[in-house]
């Protein structure tokens, strides 16, 4: 038996005296496909922050592709995991540059000067920047 891509437990989120997500228990299957729909303060992108390793929960247990949230290296991980969210923009710097948000996402990163890139690392954002029609 193949373990879930994604488990979540129980999972509950704080930020001072309000709750934003209480007691959260998922898990997505091989090949599933989910769509979070809510409304606006729903906590949907709490909940996708978490998914993806980019939030810890107050409370509850989170496992994605079998390793455990709090047991191992997010940095890691996270280069395994695709996440898409119009709110991820809102956590890139401003004045970065194209180039450096696309060769970021090799390592699952906000921001270049964690990680060294070489010059393939470069081509391959320019090529993936060319493809999309904004190099």
């Amino acid at each position: 038996m193949d373990l879930a891509p994604l488990r979540l437990e129980h999972v509950r989120l704080t930020r001072g005296a309000t709750v934003i997500l209480d007691d959260v228990s998922l898990t997505v299957d091989a090949g599933e496909r989910w769509l979070v729909l809510g409304a606006n303060g729903s906590g949907k992108t709490s909940l996708l922050r978490i998914a993806a390793l980019y939030e810890h929960p107050s409370a509850g247990t989170v496992e994605v592709l079998g390793e455990r949230l709090g047991r191992t290296d997010v940095r890691e991980l996270r280069r395994r995991v695709g996440y898409a969210s119009a709110a991820l923009a809102d956590q890139l710097r401003p004045n970065l540059s194209a180039l450096d948000v696309v060769r970021t996402a090799r390592f699952a990163a906000l921001e270049p000067w964690w990680h060294r890139y070489t010059s393939d690392d470069d081509r391959h954002a320019h090529d993936c920047l060319g493809r999309m029609g904004v190099g």
